[in-house]
């Protein structure tokens, strides 16, 4: 509020931070059990990996009620997929960003209706879309002026096109499969560079 101390102002900075860097490594600590539940596990493994994640989820808990703040303002990423399974991992880690929503498109001709309609702050593009290839689809973003400035993050298991789609215009090219800590990280970044300081 406008009756903010400096010494509150401060405060609520280093909070910020510190809530950042934290949030970070338990994402990707939940995520990673997300991904080990998947797997042929025995009974005790796991009721171990589902303590671990409790465990995390209560520590995000406490992260997230650390500050009293505003809520932070409302982010939007577009995500042009078509693999359900790809789609539930990012909507999952996406589910602990505050102030971060995420709307998929199945295929190229939604998804670019959706980010002219959206704007979004931020497109992740799969190259494998059924309908045309994630690179035709990043080309008529970038000549748009309309979506020439939204940030496209590429994420995808065909490594060896990276220096391809980074030549068109995609910002970050993410392979699979992805670093979560890492994909955070891209995601505040571009986030963050769309909201006020």
């Amino acid at each position: 509020m406008s009756s903010e101390t400096p010494a509150s102002g401060w405060l609520s900075g280093v909070m910020a931070t510190l809530e950042h860097d934290l949030r970070n490594p338990l994402t990707a600590v939940m995520g990673f059990s997300d991904l080990l539940a998947m797997t042929e596990l025995d009974e005790h493994q796991r009721d171990n990996l589902n303590r671990i994640h409790q465990a995390a989820e209560q520590l995000l808990q406490v992260i997230e009620t650390m500050e009293e703040r505003a809520v932070a303002p409302q982010r939007t990423v577009v995500y042009l997929e078509d693999d359900p399974g790809n789609i539930g991992l990012i909507g999952g880690i996406l589910v602990h960003r505050p102030g971060v929503r995420m709307v998929t498109a199945p295929d190229a001709q939604r998804g670019l209706e959706m980010v002219r309609k959206e704007l979004p702050d931020l497109v992740l593009l799969d190259l494998g879309l059924p309908d045309r290839d994630g690179s035709e689809v990043l080309k008529d973003l970038k000549v748009d002026a309309q979506t020439s400035d939204i940030p496209v993050v590429v994420i995808s298991g065909s490594a060896s096109r990276r220096d391809e789609i980074l030549a068109a215009g995609a910002e970050v090219f993410l392979s699979k499969p992805l670093d979560i800590v890492e994909f955070l990280e891209v995601v505040d970044h571009f986030a963050a560079a769309k909201s006020p300081v």
